[in-house]
């Protein structure tokens, strides 16, 4: 957590790191997070500065959104359906419903292909909201299958929709938002701007910096996991 960094864990991860990054190459997988490309960097002065502070405190009050929905969610499944298969039925009959209401299946499964269109074409201003609330009745009914992806589909989507605001270019904010997010929801903002760098280079460093401490520090103590707590 930013307030607790343990050391000793620096060398385990480094090499867990380096073995999961060498099996995909080994077999000749191509993730899709590679397609992601910030095609622009604009220099920072006082106007990109004020910018750039507006979308960290934006990313962390979103994440802190993220995180009680999905808190949310979770105690009420379990308050009013005790019985798991049940609770996730009535949770697949839900996202059915909803589904059907919105009238197409972008909010279900991962959603990579909209996080890659974020980087480059203006997607719909309302994508990162029901992005949540699919994600937080899935996994508050007991599903299983991964919080992060779409955490990033949040965070994207979300940049992506501040780019007309902000005027910053899009692929700059659907990366920043990507990891900002993650940043917000897991605690995590070291781990957050060296991921900014491995996915986007070193030239996003400084705006990385920016606006992943900001998400942390303003999407509350409570992360994503019960136990994580921004300062422990």
């Amino acid at each position: 957590a930013l307030g607790n960094l343990r050391y000793s864990a620096i060398f385990p991860c480094f090499v867990s790191a380096l073995i999961a990054s060498a099996i995909p190459e080994l077999f000749e997988i191509v993730h899709p997070h590679v397609f992601y490309v910030i095609s622009e960097f604009p220099a920072i002065h006082f106007g990109t500065l004020m910018s750039l502070i507006a979308a960290g405190l934006i990313f962390g009050l979103v994440a802190r959104f993220f995180i009680a929905a999905i808190h949310f969610a979770s105690d009420v499944f379990y308050k009013y359906v005790r019985y798991l298969p049940l609770r996730t039925m009535v949770g697949g009959i839900v996202i059915m419903l909803l589904t059907l209401f919105t009238a197409h299946q972008q909010y279900n499964g991962l959603g990579t292909d909209k996080i890659i269109s974020s980087f480059y074409v203006p997607i719909e201003f309302y994508d990162f909201f029901n992005k949540t609330i699919f994600t937080a009745i899935t996994l508050g009914s007991g599903f299983k299958g991964g919080e992060i992806t779409p955490l990033f589909y949040v965070g994207a989507t979300l940049g992506n929709a501040l780019g007309a605001v902000l005027n910053l270019p899009i692929s700059l904010l659907a990366g920043l938002g990507l990891v900002s997010l993650f940043s917000g929801a897991s605690k995590a903002p070291l781990t957050s701007i060296i991921l900014a760098v491995e996915l986007f280079g070193m030239n996003v460093a400084t705006y990385a910096i920016i606006t992943c401490l900001l998400a942390a520090l303003f999407s509350g103590n409570c992360g994503l996991y019960r136990r994580k707590k921004l300062m422990d």
